[in-house]
């Protein structure tokens, strides 16, 4: 029986917490090392940090006695994970807009922007850290649309947020920090 145990609390939101993706099918790792040079960080991220959302449509059935349910079935179910970018760099930028050609001329670059923006996949890690402690969700297909509403104002860091689902099985691997 578990009981109460408060290094089971965790507080993420290190230095170290990190979103990576890398092209659809790239080898994941099967431990807590640092990823390939494939995978790219997404950056700084918004004070908010990470939402895993777990999301379940269930169906109720129901009996003629009394219309009672006599049992529930999940019909479908979604994993996603949101997370709100700060950075304007490469990673973000293809995650934002979807960017068809780019020209750069005395070091000035101008980029197209389709009218239209597309579903991206990846191979995607997230890495939290407390402490300690490290927990990684491994996801061989993260598919990444959004960009949402992004506000340029002198009172706020202009933050675009993002929502990945996973799509197939993901690995959850937690254990000490190998850094620390």
């Amino acid at each position: 029986m578990a009981g109460k145990d408060v290094d089971n609390i965790h507080i993420y939101g290190s230095e170290k917490d990190t979103l990576w993706l890398a092209p659809l099918g790239t080898t994941l790792p099967v431990g807590l090392a640092a990823p390939g040079p494939t995978f790219n960080d997404v950056g700084l991220n918004g004070e908010a940090g990470f939402d895993l959302n777990r999301e379940d449509d269930v169906q109720s059935f129901k009996v003629h006695q009394a219309g009672k349910t006599v049992r529930k079935k999940v019909t479908s179910s979604s994993t996603s994970i949101v997370f709100r970018t700060v950075e304007e760099n490469a990673v973000t930028e293809k995650l934002a807009d979807n960017i068809v050609a780019t020209a750069t001329v005395e070091g000035v670059t101008t980029a197209t922007i389709a009218a239209a923006r597309e579903v991206q996949a990846y191979a995607a890690i997230l890495d939290l850290y407390d402490g300690g402690a490290m927990v990684r969700r491994a996801i061989p297909r993260f598919e990444v649309a959004g960009g949402g509403t992004e506000t340029f104002s002198n009172s706020a860091i202009t933050e675009r947020e993002f929502t990945g689902e996973i799509i197939g099985d993901h690995f959850k691997i937690s254990g000490p920090d190998p850094e620390a």
